[in-house]
């Protein structure tokens, strides 16, 4: 191999690289958005029970026509948890 044919092939690997980090970058963006959203959710709710003395936490509703989460769940559930917890029941309804 030749040193022009080494260094064309270093520059196309680089721009691979950097074409892979920007594609990682990019996903950690929307991961951390999507976190940020959660996050606010919670703290709200968090913010709603401080206030009227209450300890509601999330809850997804899910029936034949419509999907919502609710902030008035006595289980007290985060909103991570209870995203999971209708995660398990959408799997164990698709077996």
């Amino acid at each position: 191999m030749t040193l022009n044919e080494r260094m064309n092939e270093l520059i196309a690997e680089n721009e691979r690289l950097k074409a892979e980090r920007l594609e990682i970058l990019t996903k950690f963006g929307e991961l951390n958005r999507d976190k940020l959203r959660l996050d606010l959710l919670d703290e709200v709710n968090a913010g709603f029970n401080k206030e009227n003395g209450t300890l509601y936490g999330w809850v997804v509703h899910w029936n034949h026509n419509r999907i919502s989460l609710h902030d008035s769940d006595p289980m007290k559930k985060s909103v991570r948890q209870a995203i999971d917890d209708f995660a398990v029941k959408v799997s164990k309804a698709g077996k």
